[in-house]
């Protein structure tokens, strides 16, 4: 059970809470706009929210930036390895510190290698894994 929890139930919450944080800042910017406009439209789409918030559905779609390079989720192919270095040539040439996230320590050495100067590593789902494991082990 603790297995399910941890690998399965638990990172499709924190998906789901993120996408709906993403959601709630969307409505509160369209509030904005809206100021004027019938109460009706506010209540709609802070019922999108409770509907994210609710219901377990990922939609995909055809329009994403992993699906626009043509390898969605791919990133061990040849053309993802140039966009990198167009990204970090475009950082040096503006005088900019390239960075990147890494999922971990060696992938991030393989990132500082080919000229990145710092590296996110581990996402905070990872850690709060890490931690309920933990005390699921204690």
């Amino acid at each position: 059970m603790g297995e399910f929890v941890m690998h399965r139930l638990f990172p499709i919450v924190c998906n789901m809470s993120l996408t709906a944080s993403v959601v709630i800042l969307a409505v509160l910017a369209v509030r904005l706009l809206l100021r004027r406009a019938p109460k009706v439209f506010s209540y709609a789409l802070w019922a999108v929210v409770l509907f994210r918030l609710l219901c377990p559905v990922s939609v995909t779609s055809a329009v994403s930036l992993l699906g626009a390079l043509g390898a969605p989720a791919q990133f061990a192919t040849p053309r993802f390895a140039e966009a990198l270095s167009r990204v970090i040539a475009a950082c040096r040439a503006s005088g900019k510190l390239a960075f990147i996230y890494a999922n971990t320590m060696p992938e991030a050495r393989a990132y500082f290698a080919q000229g990145y100067q710092g590296a996110a590593i581990g996402t905070d789902t990872a850690f709060l894994v890490k931690a309920i494991q933990g005390m699921l082990q204690a």
